[in-house]
């Protein structure tokens, strides 16, 4: 099994709070379920270790290259399987199962049913402004308008 280094962020949400996320294979990045006042962002990342994992998906290489979000250190990043997507057909509507062998560049799409595709992320590459949204909703307990929007 081969291991590398994540970068771990710190995303700065508004309202004085500090969202985190690691990179895990360009452009995938997981966001953790975690979030810190501004005046106490983590400086280690030891404390993600253990931390659940919100979400997978893919954002734009500017979220990160920008310095809008601030790297804090680097973590474990162990080969894992493929994370899946769906996608949805814009003609005909049409779902299907959508994953990337990144080490490769090979991918694979296979038709799906609505039931498979109910509870993963549509394969879409998200701004930061739209991760940042997105966290600051979960935090908040509501609804992210981005996340209804791509629903199948």
């Amino acid at each position: 099994m081969r291991v590398k280094a994540g970068l771990v962020v710190a995303i700065d949400i508004g309202e004085g709070l500090v969202g985190y996320g690691r990179v895990i294979d360009p452009p995938l990045i997981e966001f953790f379920d975690r979030i810190d006042h501004a005046d106490e962002t983590r400086s280690s990342v030891d404390a993600f270790e253990s931390a659940p994992i919100l979400f997978r998906i893919d954002v734009m290489d500017s979220a990160i290259k920008s310095g809008r979000w601030t790297a804090i250190g680097t973590m474990r990043v162990e080969d894992r399987a493929p994370e899946i997507f769906f996608k949805k057909d814009t003609l005909t509507g049409s779902l299907s199962l959508y994953w990337e062998v990144r080490s490769t560049g090979e991918w694979f799409e296979v038709p799906a049913s609505l039931e498979e595709c109910a509870k993963l992320e549509r394969a879409a590459v998200w701004s930061a402004s739209h991760v940042e949204d997105r966290l600051r909703d979960h935090f908040h307990g509501r609804p992210n308008r981005w996340v209804e929007s791509l629903r199948p």
